[in-house]
């Protein structure tokens, strides 16, 4: 943590509170007593200040200096109020276009997304006071200094943000179901797992079941992956529910695409009561990347709910966007360490058969 960000000590923080500086988090040490603890506990209370309790080794990995119990954050920026944004938007004539986002915890992923809201002309993010990601030197390093172009907006509920939105006569829209997913990687795979959340299971569309099957028509997801992060070619892969898979080339900023390209990959799903989940197996030596000691590539993901009509794309873009759900401007930075670029290598099973020919 950057130590010029943070504050340690009940009473500083106290005093910081009071002169209304912008304290983006308190951790408070677990089963901390005292009065000053209780006047700090109160103190935040009242200003609606977000804290967490943690363990002391945290404090300790925090600052090593004598920090009572408590060590706070101070965003490196200034949040504004969500009247004032609002209004300045609609004062300046544009079509707002605001970001909500609700439960997000990790700062880098903040980042990413701070970035490309700014890439997609977001005019504002908001988000809730109480268990949001923190705006730290990570949020910062990760948004490559996008958090500083768009203003940001802390609200205690995020539904009153919503009615306050809709009441000044901008329209809301939210993916109407929640999904989730993991990348993990070793030294031969890429493994990206997707949890797919959906009120009624029972009501997926499952039908395609070839190879290269028709996008659009059946429930399912995709990963697209800028493997040379040139925001220029990168590679399509997509399952349904069936487990039929699809996959191709993209060119021209994920505008292009050439689905006569085949090569080797599993995917799996797995139908639950809750939606579905699947897990994509995709080989490096199926993908084509520059041996380093670091690798950066682009990862977008999508999914498709049919019934409803409705692409779901991580990171988001503008609905406006070409190729909403393969544009490789949107994709998500990962950084991969220790991978070697290599040729795949496959076996395919033959038979050879000797027969007699009788006269």
């Amino acid at each position: 943590m950057e130590k010029d960000n943070q504050i340690f000590g009940i009473r500083a923080i106290i005093e910081a509170i009071n002169a209304k500086k912008e304290i983006d988090k308190v951790f408070v040490q677990k089963d901390a007593q005292g009065d000053l603890m209780q006047d700090l506990m109160k103190t935040m209370k009242r200003n609606n200040i977000n804290f967490s309790y943690v363990p002391v080794e945290k404090l300790n990995r925090l600052t090593p200096n004598n920090h009572q119990g408590a060590v706070a954050t101070i965003a490196p920026i200034s949040f504004v109020a969500l009247e004032t944004m609002v209004e300045s938007v609609i004062e300046s004539g544009k079509k707002p276009l605001f970001l909500i986002l609700d439960q997000l915890s990790d700062a880098r992923n903040f980042g990413a997304i701070i970035r490309t809201a700014e890439c997609t002309g977001v005019d504002g993010i908001i988000i809730q006071k109480q268990g949001s990601a923190p705006v730290n030197g990570d949020t910062v390093k990760t948004s490559a200094g996008a958090v500083f172009n768009v203003p940001i907006c802390k609200v205690d509920h995020i539904k009153d943000a919503i009615f306050y939105l809709q009441g000044s006569d901008i329209k809301t829209v939210a993916a109407t179901e929640k999904t989730e997913y993991r990348i993990v990687y070793n030294d031969d795979y890429l493994y990206v797992g997707i949890t797919c959340y959906d009120s009624e299971p029972d009501n997926l569309t499952r039908l395609a079941m070839e190879r290269d099957f028709s996008l659009g028509d059946d429930d399912g997801t995709g990963v697209i992956i800028d493997t040379y992060h040139d925001k220029t070619t990168g590679l399509g892969f997509v399952a349904n529910t069936l487990d039929a898979r699809w996959d191709a080339t993209f060119t021209q900023d994920g505008t292009s695409s050439n689905d006569s390209y085949n090569t080797y990959w599993d995917a799996v799903t797995a139908i639950t009561d809750f939606g579905y989940t699947t897990e994509y197996r995709i080989p490096f030596s199926s993908l084509r990347f520059e041996t380093k000691d670091e690798v950066v590539m682009g990862i977008r993901i999508a999914r498709l709910i049919k019934r409803k009509n409705e692409l779901i794309t991580s990171p988001p873009c503008d609905p406006k966007t070409n190729s909403v759900w393969s544009n490789l401007s949107f994709a998500r930075e990962v950084i991969f360490t220790n991978l070697v670029s290599r040729k795949p290598f496959y076996i395919s099973p033959y038979v050879i058969a000797n027969y007699n020919s009788f006269s």
